[in-house]
């Protein structure tokens, strides 16, 4: 049965994020105006350079002035990163640095090539017309930032990530920050040359008059792109897959007058787009018309002023969840609509969105009786809804910190002398600064509390090694944070030797804490990747977060009393966007424990993804994500009924699955009182099945595979109404990445950005006391 509610209401919309008002003509303002309107925090900083760090000007030669050739110093500088015993970051002074051939990367890992600042460091192309600016080939756990690409018009490719297959070290764990890619074809390729070129964040980048793509996904192993607080203005695409394949998501980030489309897909994969802002753009979204099951996200979404009629196109067999969206039509473009067009009604779902216009969802191809399934979607008059621009975080400013340098290879007791130094500059978030080597820690690292000190190393190589020996391996810490921690850790590797806990972080449970992630990255051990341990008010938020080879549980989230006793608490552990593998199961709740897990792709031989006990309880939300497990053995067929990557047996909370690929199976059992799932997802003949006599198990809106190639819809299972379904999307629904801002004191405000912890008891221990 199709449920639909409708009503007209005028609603203003005020964007969540604080906006300014801007005209048409101010939309396409230049670069220099477009960075000038960004916003200015100091909720997060650029930290550098450091002593160890190579300098193009000081070390290399490059004048900078644009006009002499710097092609060659910047290319021995970039050849030497790769070299033993040689700084790993290399660090651009601004300046304009003319190039007339294109750079080369290769076989490199964790390095990082960073500027001054983008608005003054500029790397100038003066090459042939179609030419590649920097070409990546196997350059893996690396960065790029505060750089701009300027191709002049002439440049096809700013950045090019296109590892071949044959040399060392495919493309993964990158990072684009704080970056303009200007006058190209390309700003930014993944996967050109068809090999893997996945995992990347591309955090508060400027794509402007792109001719083909700001970003461009290339391959079916071009996963994960994460792309977030950018903007794109004048691009034919803003990011796209139409050039080959592979995925992506885009979070909170501005689109301006694209040609074709702001976000475009052809193969099918599971694509989120969240919270984004479309102005006078041709399309928002544009998904081939194709038979196979690609499973559209699109929340949150501001669409204004589309040139076509058509804003949103969807060609594919769905599913499509399509919730909480803004669609203001372009005037005399249509009264009627369409805005949305669809290939197929059973497998959308569109709750809360608001329109202009009647009519404003169509199929391409009905079929007698198919429909929509609506819930409380909205027409309004377009001037009740208001032009605004979000304003987006600008590069963090360099805010000359003390620098307290440790010196390379040295003890865990150097380490320690130079945080209580540090320490004592309370309130002044001084830096102390460990370059690139193996540090032997004998002795638990203290960060004190409510000291703010920041301990950065310089990217992965940057490496805190367990060597202490301990009667209780318990109770081993390789780093603790005292709580309430006011505590920042930037781009270092930890671990844990088997033996001891990697990052604990105490007493982090007060009112409005927040414990904050940017490229964490989880990896082994024999217990949890991530324990929040006891806690009803933190906010975790863990954005781009990996987490794989979890003898235990990659994420666990254990309630604190207020979860386990159903109260109306503050606390969640929510991942925005990562990729996970090899775990004994991805993720639990346990007392009450909330987890939202969102555009997760998994890999792994373990049979199982989640498994519910009748120990687990509370709300866990998967919405976008590849679950592909192994096999219970090499001849087991994946329809077996006992091999179920998704299971629950008696849980007692909401389990809902959205735009999930299913490799094997999803089973409920056993008596089920409290149990409740929701399922719209994709997977084999016969993948869901429910066992329990009183579980409240439904899948919907779903798709499944077909032999030799494509999908179908499959037939829905159990019963909704619309107020069951809008229970199971309420987690998803209520939770958005919050910007980062200051914190006031006495309560916790940890932030780590591009930590790696690996084969630790725990690796991130989250604790309420």
């Amino acid at each position: 049965m199709v449920y639909v509610r409708s009503s007209l209401l005028v609603l203003i919309v005020s964007l969540w994020l604080k906006a300014s008002l801007a005209s048409t003509g101010a939309a396409r303002s230049n670069t220099a105006q477009r960075v000038s309107a960004l916003t200015t925090s100091r909720a997060d900083e650029f930290v550098g350079p450091f002593v160890s760090w190579a300098n193009l000007k000081r070390d290399y030669g490059a004048v900078g002035d644009g006009k002499s050739d710097d092609t060659l110093p910047l290319q021995r500088a970039l050849d030497a990163l790769k070299q033993p015993h040689k700084p790993k970051v290399l660090y651009l002074p601004a300046g304009t640095y003319r190039i007339t051939q294109g750079l080369t990367m290769s076989s490199t890992i964790n390095v990082s090539i960073l500027g001054e600042d983008p608005a003054t460091t500029i790397i100038l192309w003066d090459g042939p017309a179609g030419g590649t600016m920097l070409y990546c080939n196997g350059v893996s756990y690396s960065r790029f930032g505060r750089i701009t690409w300027d191709g002049v018009g002439k440049a096809l490719t700013s950045v090019d990530h296109g590892w071949d297959g044959k040399v060392q070290y495919a493309n993964t764990d990158g990072e684009h920050a704080d970056e303009i890619f200007k006058d190209v074809g390309f700003g930014i390729r993944g996967g050109s040359h068809g090999y893997m070129d996945a995992e990347c964040a591309v955090l508060r980048c400027h794509f402007e008059r792109c001719s083909k793509a700001g970003i461009s996904i290339e391959n079916f192993n071009a996963l994960d792109w994460f792309v977030w607080y950018s903007t794109f203005q004048d691009c034919h695409f803003g990011v796209t897959n139409t050039y080959g394949a592979g995925n992506f998501h885009v979070y909170e980030s501005l689109f301006q007058h694209s040609t074709e489309a702001d976000v475009a897909m052809g193969n099918c994969e599971y694509f989120s787009m969240r919270h984004n802002t479309s102005i006078g753009s041709k399309a928002f979204f544009q998904g081939g018309w194709n038979g196979c099951a690609g499973l559209v996200t699109l929340q949150g979404n501001t669409v204004l002023d589309p040139t076509s009629s058509t804003a949103i196109q969807v060609g594919n067999l769905g599913p499509f969840l399509f919730v909480d969206n803004v669609i203001r039509s372009h005037a005399p473009q249509s009264k009627d609509g369409p805005v949305v067009r669809l290939n197929v009604a059973a497998t959308t779902l569109a709750v809360g969105n608001t329109f202009t216009v009647a009519n404003a969802i169509e199929m391409a191809n009905p079929k007698p009786g198919e429909q929509v399934l609506s819930i409380d979607n909205k027409v309004v008059a377009p001037a009740a809804i208001k032009t605004v621009i979000p304003q987006l975080p600008a590069p963090p400013p360099n805010l000359q910190r003390r620098v307290f340098e440790v010196a390379g290879g040295a003890d865990g007791t150097a380490i320690q002398d130079a945080i209580d130094a540090a320490a004592k500059l309370r309130g002044q978030q001084p830096v102390v600064h460990l370059p690139a080597g193996e540090y032997k820690i004998a002795k638990t690292l203290v960060i004190p509390a409510n000291t703010g000190v920041q301990l950065v190393g310089d990217g992965f190589e940057t490496q805190l090694e367990w060597a202490g020996k301990t009667a209780a391996p318990a109770a081993a810490t390789v780093l603790r944070l005292a709580g309430p921690s006011r505590a920042v850790l930037r781009e270092l590797s930890i671990t844990g030797a088997g033996q001891a806990a990697g990052v604990v972080v105490e007493n982090c449970d007060q009112p409005g804490a927040r414990v904050f992630m940017e490229q964490g990255n989880a990896q082994g051990g024999p217990g949890s990747g991530l324990l929040a341990d006891g806690l009803d008010n933190a906010d975790v938020s863990l954005h781009d977060f990996y987490h794989s080879g979890c003898k235990e549980v990659g994420v666990k989230a254990v309630g604190g009393l207020g979860m386990a006793a159903g109260r109306n608490v503050s606390g969640h552990v929510v991942i925005f966007g990562g990729a996970s593998s090899n775990n004994t199961v991805s993720y639990d709740v346990v007392n009450g424990g909330r987890i939202l897990a969102e555009d997760i792709w998994y890999e792994g031989a373990p049979p199982r993804f989640i498994h519910f006990t009748p120990a687990s309880s509370g709300t866990f939300t998967l919405n976008g994500a590849t679950t592909a497990t192994g096999r219970l053995g090499p001849d087991a067929p994946v329809t077996d009924p006992n091999f179920a990557a998704i299971e629950t047996d008696d849980f007692r909370g909401n389990l809902t699955l959205l735009n999930v690929i299913v490799g094997t199976n999803i089973v409920v059992g056993g008596e089920g009182q409290k149990t409740n799932v929701f399922s719209m997802v994709h997977g084999n003949e016969g993948y869901f099945s429910n066992h329990s006599p009183q579980a409240h198990a439904v899948l919907y809106g779903s798709t499944k595979y077909t032999p030799g190639g494509g999908a179908m819809t499959t037939p829905n299972v159990g019963q909704a109404d619309p107020d069951f379904i809008l229970k199971m999307l309420a987690q998803l629904r209520h939770e958005r990445p919050r910007p980062l801002a200051n914190l006031k004191g006495g309560i916790t405000d940890v932030r780590i950005f591009r930590v790696n912890v690996s084969n630790c008891l725990t690796d991130f221990h989250l604790q309420a006391k």
